[in-house]
């Protein structure tokens, strides 16, 4: 409000892991108020987008935004980035030059193509949301039955665990000892931001991870004492 004619859009992640579940509404208030000045609203989807849903966040929570980026999911990890949105926002695209050495790349395209038809043929969206509700709800049981300062975040396809306690050495130092033993252990755990569930994970790999999650986060408390 305070700068009314001067903001050209908002761009803003509609959820990340490490987020707030948003409000009920919140997204379709941030849409109404950016509408009201004249201002685009673009959604950043590099991380929920095929995964979330096939349509990502905006087709999650019901709110479609004017554009959205969109990578990682889309080609299954190949190189590719997209920006979609709706016609007459797009359309001013065609008067912009773009130009890019790797623009045009056969490989991730054909990757993409795939991709999205494995998740839409083979239903992949509800495969993940299966996988990562057991695998929240595994870790959830092992923290509070090891007593951990720690919460399980994020929705299904892209949980994370997140250590909570007041005490930052300690909360560091336990986070750190866990994510080590779970690497020596064969389980990759990002420590700073959402994992991701995929097609290729399978029903044993979940509790391979909740089986060395567990192991880990004893002797992360071990470690610490």
């Amino acid at each position: 409000k305070n700068n009314r004619g001067k903001v050209a859009g908002v761009i803003m992640q509609p959820y990340e892991a490490t987020m707030e579940w948003p409000a009920e509404g919140f997204l379709e208030g941030v849409k109404r108020l950016t509408h009201e000045h004249g201002a685009v609203l673009i959604f950043d989807e590099i991380r929920t987008g095929f995964r979330m849903a096939l349509g990502g966040a905006q087709e999650h929570f019901g709110v479609v935004p004017d554009m959205a980026a969109v990578s990682k999911a889309i080609a299954n990890g190949y190189p590719i980035s997209a920006v979609v949105g709706k016609r007459d926002v797009m359309g001013k695209a065609a008067d912009t030059r773009l130009s890019s050495t790797f623009l045009v790349n056969s490989f991730p395209m054909a990757a993409a193509l795939e991709t999205l038809h494995e998740l839409e043929e083979k239903g992949g969206i509800d495969y993940m949301w299966g996988l990562g509700k057991r695998l929240m709800k595994g870790l959830d049981e092992i923290v509070k039955e090891e007593g951990v300062d720690a919460e399980v975040k994020g929705a299904p396809p892209l949980p994370y665990l997140s250590f909570i306690g007041k005490n930052d050495d300690k909360r560091e130092s336990i986070k750190k000892v866990f994510y080590t033993e779970a690497a020596q252990r064969g389980v990759l755990f990002h420590p700073n931001h959402c994992w991701f569930l995929s097609m290729g994970h399978t029903p044993g790999d979940v509790e391979k991870t909740l089986e060395v999650s567990r192991d880990s986060l004893k002797q992360a408390k071990k470690t610490i004492k």
